[in-house]
């Protein structure tokens, strides 16, 4: 009773826990990024004799180019570009455009 004997270890060890496999969530969808403004043609500002008003300029007078013309500001004034015009969802042209070829994303108070 009070000897050195040790006792045998009559708990039963643990039941083995196996963790089933949790069904594949479906990913929540991405917010869309916001959009940027995009010229409205496929010139742009790296393109060969291409000529820009950029954002934030205004430009009160005519403009005329022998190039590329990408409007992604304001004009105050006719347009007359000997190549490819393209105004921007970002820009205005307050007159005449006379161009080879224009894609116009925004507004043109004119005639075209």
């Amino acid at each position: 009773m009070f000897g050195n004997k040790q006792k045998a270890n009559t708990m039963a060890p643990p039941p083995e826990v196996k963790e089933t496999p949790k069904p594949a969530q479906a990913a929540a969808p991405k917010a869309a990024p916001k959009a940027q403004p995009k010229p409205a043609a496929a010139i742009n500002a790296s393109s060969p004799n291409t000529n820009v008003v950029g954002p934030g300029i205004t430009l009160n007078g005519d403009v005329e180019t022998l190039g590329n013309l990408l409007v992604e500001g304001i004009i105050m004034g006719n347009v007359k570009a000997e190549s490819m015009l393209a105004i921007s969802n970002t820009a205005k042209v307050e007159g005449n455009v006379d161009a080879k070829s224009a894609q116009i994303a925004r507004k043109v108070t004119g005639k075209i």
